[in-house]
């Protein structure tokens, strides 16, 4: 079944207005969703916490990896995506209290949000920056080889895009 565009269009909002763009905040959306796909909702945002209340419970990369390969996504966002910041258990509050209010409208689809989330994770991947290695004792080329080299193993990692022919492209217009 298919998102509705209101949902669609209130999971970005949120997104964007709490700025859950970057690892860690994608894999509160994540986690608490899958907890709330098995909790049920509401879910009591405190339940979410470990016993200091210091860290959401249950989360770490493994735990993100294992939901993201559900999705087909296979690469890894990290061992401790989410554990070590301060701002992590406030965001699963935040996120707990919408997934609440979109409950009480009637518009909580678990598992199409959970899926948008997973779709974020990709898309954060593949948006992340080339780096070029500048050092002056390598050539001009040995740098580009290395560009088309970071370009072409992207290229794999998600299918039905060319990286390398982006890339290329670039290095040619300048």
């Amino acid at each position: 079944m298919a998102m509705s565009k209101r949902l669609a269009d209130r999971l970005s909002t949120f997104k964007t207005d709490n700025k859950f763009q970057e690892r860690g905040k994608l894999a509160v959306g994540l986690v608490v969703t899958r907890k709330a796909k098995e909790l049920g909702l509401p879910i009591e945002p405190t339940s979410l916490l470990t016993e200091n209340q210091g860290q959401v419970s249950g989360l770490s990369g493994t735990v993100v990896h294992r939901i993201l390969k559900e999705y087909g996504e296979e690469r890894h966002p990290g061992t401790e995506v989410g554990r070590t910041s301060r701002g992590t258990p406030m965001a699963a509050t935040i996120y707990a209290e919408f997934l609440n209010s979109l409950h009480s409208e009637k518009l909580a689809d678990l598992a199409a949000i959970e899926r948008w989330w997973a779709e974020r994770f990709t898309d954060y991947f593949n948006n992340k920056p080339f780096k070029l290695n500048y050092d002056r004792s390598r050539t001009m080329q040995a740098m580009f080889d290395d560009l088309l080299e970071q370009a072409l193993k992207r290229q794999r990692e998600s299918s039905g895009t060319s990286y390398q022919g982006a890339v290329l492209q670039l290095l040619t217009a300048v």
